[in-house]
């Protein structure tokens, strides 16, 4: 099978206008940033109830908008624009209203169905709110630039896994869960995240090199494991993608599984390494 198929360019191109978009809006300011993945974080748990809920579209747009709003809510949290009692109130509503609305509108598969929700919401929406503990400098100001590595880390190890897997791949990763994905694409997308990694900190060089050798490393092993995630999700359903939302990579969750996943150890590298070094 040639490499460079339609299916690539497809891939490529819808990749790149995305990344484009993603980046542009990421740097700018807080503002796109926080619409940026506020809508992101809608999208996904849009589509993971979708999949895993059998109510209408309607059901699942209310939670989908509850759990934006609980994004936000969380964002709050970490800002000093408002009282820290608003946001934590605010969560408390939502929360009791997936309870209530559950139990209402449900009372036959109430705690399975239940279930599926907090789920969602833990799967999806704590993870991407937890974006927003990297954003600030310790003087409060706005600075884009851990998340912009982040996202070229993740990008460069999904693109150095398909491509090493593409070109050498022979021995499975995990040959039940996804048996396309290999040891050989593995090595290749850790390979160019510490690339990466290394690009990063000669532009950033507020820290040392070992920090961004560290942050490629767990970039890499908590991209791979989330991305087995939501191949476990996807085969227990019985399907191939997420969703159609990106031509060539599926849908939204699809494109972020590793990203979702990666957040919050990263957040925790970046806690752990300022404490200890």
């Amino acid at each position: 099978m040639a490499l460079f198929n339609k299916d690539f360019i497809t891939r490529a191109t819808t990749g790149l206008g995305f990344m484009l978009v993603m980046l542009g809006m990421t740097w700018y300011n807080e503002y796109t940033f926080t619409a940026l993945y506020a809508s992101i974080c809608g999208l996904a748990l849009y589509e993971f109830f979708t999949l895993t809920l059998s109510s209408g579209r309607a059901t699942k747009l209310f939670y989908t908008i509850l759990g934006v709003i609980g994004y936000l809510s969380i964002v709050f949290c970490f800002s000093s624009y408002v009282s820290a009692f608003v946001p934590i109130a605010a969560l408390f509503v939502i929360w009791s209203t997936v309870f209530i609305s559950t139990l209402m509108t449900e009372q036959t598969v109430a705690i399975k169905d239940l279930s599926r929700k907090l789920w969602g919401y833990l799967y999806v929406l704590l993870p991407m709110s937890l974006l927003h503990l990297m954003i600030f400098t310790a003087e409060g100001s706005f600075t884009a630039a851990y998340v912009i590595g982040m996202l070229f880390m993740t990008w460069a190890t999904d693109s150095g896994a398909y491509l090493f897997g593409r070109l050498f791949g022979k021995t499975p990763l995990s040959p039940v869960i996804s048996p396309n994905k290999t040891w050989e694409g593995a090595i290749g997308g850790a390979v160019m995240s510490t690339i990466f990694g290394i690009i990063s900190w000669s532009l950033v060089q507020d820290t040392d090199l070992f920090f961004w050798i560290g942050f490629a490393i767990v970039v890499t092993v908590f991209g791979i494991l989330g991305d087995l995630i939501e191949s476990i999700l996807k085969r227990s359903l019985d399907i191939k993608d997420s969703g159609n939302f990106l031509p060539g990579h599926g849908g939204v969750l699809d494109r972020f599984d590793s990203f979702i996943f990666i957040v919050p150890h990263v957040v925790i590298y970046m806690y752990a390494y300022r404490f200890l070094f």
